[in-house]
């Protein structure tokens, strides 16, 4: 059987800027972010933003507040960050 590579991170690291990054809301935070864990983000911002609010409303250690803000968010904006009409 095949053994899968490990990769070693200082996970408290890895978790405090994912904390500081989501609260921030800033896209180029975003994609420095990105770019320092080798994770993958949308080439448009208003998609990237969008991933943004939606990877908030499950990341259980942002406050409540932070958390219901982007549900909030979620249901009056597109994938693409426009608003919806209603």
């Amino acid at each position: 059987m095949k053994q899968e590579p490990t990769i070693e991170f200082d996970r408290d690291e890895f978790l405090k800027d994912r904390r500081d990054t989501l609260l921030s809301l800033d896209v180029a935070k975003m994609r420095a972010y990105a770019k320092k864990w080798g994770a993958r983000v949308p080439s448009s911002d208003g998609m990237c933003l969008w991933s943004m609010h939606m990877a908030r409303t499950v990341c259980f250690d942002l406050p409540d507040g932070e958390r219901d803000l982007s549900s909030d968010w979620l249901s009056l904006h597109r994938p693409d960050g426009t608003l919806r009409l209603l």
